[in-house]
């Protein structure tokens, strides 16, 4: 994400006996590789993010171009509440994480808090479409406590104003990507 903080700054030079007054703008650029995520948005409203734009409700877009901890992503979800005020920002990387990019998050966050991968499989019932063409399978599973060798679906990271949570695709799926959330997520009361 490239942000831009544009600032006039007055600057008074006096030479030859004359106050001479020179306006200057003084423009920021911070190539955001987010290795910082935009953490100030959580807590504001929405509307203070005129960049975000509304894709369905509770949930606005940022495209961006952008790393975290070399991994590139090109967009940013904020979630919000039913007033506005942004709760949550996330986004995907198109891998399923690795050992080395785990240990770059404890380096940068802690060790996680809770880490969950897949249990017992259930079969659920076929679900039926009117169309005689269309018959789907189902699978539920329970969630068992492990560690990174054991390849976690979710890494929960419990800070004391946000969570960090990371929901990991599976190579055996059509999710190859993992996604990672930063603020109020949707694994807390695991």
């Amino acid at each position: 994400m490239v942000r831009k903080l544009t600032k006039v700054f007055k600057l008074t030079l006096g030479y030859a006996g004359e106050d001479c007054t020179i306006k200057m703008k003084l423009i920021l650029v911070f190539y955001g590789m987010i290795q910082n995520i935009p953490l100030e948005f959580i807590g504001k409203h929405i509307n203070t993010v005129p960049e975000a734009e509304h894709y369905i409700e509770g949930i606005y877009t940022i495209d961006t171009n952008d790393q975290y901890l070399n991994q590139p992503y090109n967009m940013l979800f904020l979630f919000t509440d039913e007033r506005g005020i942004i709760n949550s920002v996330s986004f995907y990387v198109d891998i399923i994480i690795d050992k080395s990019f785990y240990l770059s998050m404890v380096e940068k966050h802690g060790e996680p808090d809770k880490m969950y991968k897949k249990g017992n499989k259930t079969l659920l019932d076929k679900t039926q479409n009117n169309d005689e063409f269309f018959e789907a399978e189902g699978y539920s599973y329970d969630l068992q406590q492990c560690n990174f060798e054991e390849s976690p679906v979710f890494i929960i990271w419990n800070k004391p104003k946000y969570n960090i949570e990371v929901i990991i695709g599976d190579t055996q799926d059509s999710f190859h990507k993992t996604r990672i959330i930063f603020g109020k997520g949707f694994l807390q009361d695991l």
